[in-house]
């Protein structure tokens, strides 16, 4: 039973990203463009190669702009990771003291970094 608890938790991004993968245009009411599956297969492959098995879960939500974000909010730090409608990539961290925020090949280390201090449970 935990060896399956565990499985069910480290793909939980895997399940989210279907759902945002059926949105289609106006999904928010206000002419938001539909999610696009590449987008969201970018976003998880990331994902996939950066958090750490079991770690916390989070939630994958979709941006007005036609980006996709995967986020965490604990007691006193938040943490996101962004890929925007053209492919690039965002990452920030931020504490009631400090705001963070990378770009690029180096919003992956970012996450990395952080999801392997902050996630790991």
């Amino acid at each position: 039973m935990p060896y399956q608890w565990q499985q069910a938790r480290a793909a939980w991004y895997e399940a989210a990203a279907l759902g945002l993968k059926m949105l289609g245009r106006n999904w928010d009411g206000y002419d938001a463009p539909a999610v696009s599956p590449l987008v969201v297969e970018q976003l998880v492959a990331v994902l996939r190669q950066s958090l750490p098995s079991g770690g916390r879960v989070g939630s994958l939500v979709p941006g007005a702009d036609g980006s996709v974000q995967a986020e965490w909010h604990l007691r006193n730090v938040s943490l996101g990771f962004v890929v925007d409608e053209d492919a690039s990539m965002s990452a920030w961290v931020r504490t009631p003291a400090h705001e963070y925020e990378r770009h690029g090949v180096a919003a992956i280390g970012l996450l990395t970094e952080m999801a392997n201090t902050l996630l790991n449970v």
